[in-house]
């Protein structure tokens, strides 16, 4: 369950610095851009459903991409 996690926090990282560069080009950028996850446990904790005591030591990454995902700048 571990990749399936950590992949979601570096994918929304690397969007985040992509969108920061498009902005400095002067180009628009349609929001939100969408982050395609075909594993359903991963979508569920994502998107706040459920949580696992084993899965504390990336709660860290699963709330950065929840607070992007609530800030509507990726779609999950």
């Amino acid at each position: 369950m571990k990749a399936e996690l950590v992949v979601p926090s570096e994918v929304a990282r690397e969007m985040l610095g992509l969108r920061e560069m498009i902005n400095e080009i002067g180009t628009a950028l349609e929001m939100p851009m969408v982050m395609r996850i075909d594993n359903q446990a991963a979508i569920r904790h994502l998107e706040g459903e459920i949580s696992s005591l084993k899965a504390k030591h990336i709660d860290v990454r699963v709330k950065f991409v929840c607070d992007f995902a609530r800030r509507r700048i990726v779609i999950v």
